[in-house]
């Protein structure tokens, strides 16, 4: 059954994740023209619409269970928990609790301009203060020292990987990242390209050796 949701109008974003959203964007790595040929571009500024327009808690809260990332989540998370030998659960999504979470009043679950106020409260008494009511989930500027030495793309990549990232201005932007290099959005978001890049990389080449018949795509 398709399941259409109107979750804003046309051109209703939230400014918020607008904002994170025009920072990140710069860093996309995919070139120019197959982001123009596909629309990348305005199906990535879609994304940041999440909850505006909406003015009910309960239905952007319902509604937003039949979002992609959903199964897209729950499938990756269980593909990785079997990889361990672990049956994974998902002890949120049962009936009854959520059935309990819609009958309760909104003012408990986003009070004195705090999401979440009802599992906070709930927690109270184990959580400390400083953790339970922090306003974000910035955990502050710090070294990543598990990562020493700067990043790159994976040798010899696969040449469906040319046809589609723009390696050659990954490269340029992983020049920019110092030997040792501190948490940032920008620098984030530079070393999350080059890891999908290299991921897909190794994905490609261990299941389409000889490269891909990937139709209609632009050149």
């Amino acid at each position: 059954m398709y399941y259409k949701i109107n979750h804003s109008a046309p051109n209703e974003y939230n400014k918020r994740f607008f904002n994170a959203w025009k920072q990140r964007w710069p860093y996309f790595g995919v070139k120019d023209n197959i982001a123009e040929f596909y629309s990348l571009k305005r199906k990535y500024f879609d994304t940041a619409k999440f909850d505006a327009g909406y003015t009910n808690l309960n239905k952007f809260t319902i509604e937003g269970r039949f979002q992609p990332f959903v199964p897209t989540r729950m499938n990756n998370c269980t593909n990785m928990a079997y990889a361990y030998g672990v049956d994974y659960a998902w002890p949120l999504l049962d009936v009854k609790l959520i059935e309990f979470f819609l009958s309760i009043p909104t003012e408990f679950k986003y009070s004195r301009g705090m999401g979440r106020y009802f599992h906070r409260k709930a927690v109270e008494e184990f959580v400390p203060k400083g953790v339970n009511w922090k306003q974000s989930k910035y955990m502050g500027k710090k070294a990543l020292s598990e990562k020493k030495g700067r990043p790159k793309l994976n040798d010899g990549l696969h040449p469906d990987i040319i046809l589609f990232a723009d390696t050659e201005k990954c490269r340029k932007d992983l020049l920019q990242i110092p030997e040792m290099d501190f948490v940032d959005i920008k620098l984030m978001n530079v070393r999350g390209q080059a890891n999908t890049i290299n991921i897909l990389d190794s994905w490609l080449k261990k299941f389409y050796p000889n490269g891909a018949n990937w139709q209609n795509t632009p050149q």
